[in-house]
């Protein structure tokens, strides 16, 4: 195995986890934002539904990403 075998999957894993972080706090800003300019005085059953669509919906685009870090 050559060095550059070595440290491909590495610098993927970094990048992959950089990639996270990023997404991450990027979708937490942009749903803040949006219950802050949005949410405010919808009922409640709506918010809960809201709640529940957002808490999930990074799971979706995550998924790929984290295939991405395992794919060799």
């Amino acid at each position: 195995m050559t060095e550059q075998m070595r440290t491909r999957p590495r610098f993927k894993t970094l990048a992959g986890v950089l990639l996270i972080v990023v997404y991450l706090v990027a979708y937490c800003l942009i749903m803040m934002a949006l219950v802050a300019t949005w949410m405010v005085d919808k009922p409640i059953a709506l918010q809960t539904v809201f709640y529940a669509f957002a808490g999930l919906a990074w799971l979706l685009p995550m998924r790929w990403l984290l295939r991405w870090i395992a794919r060799d």
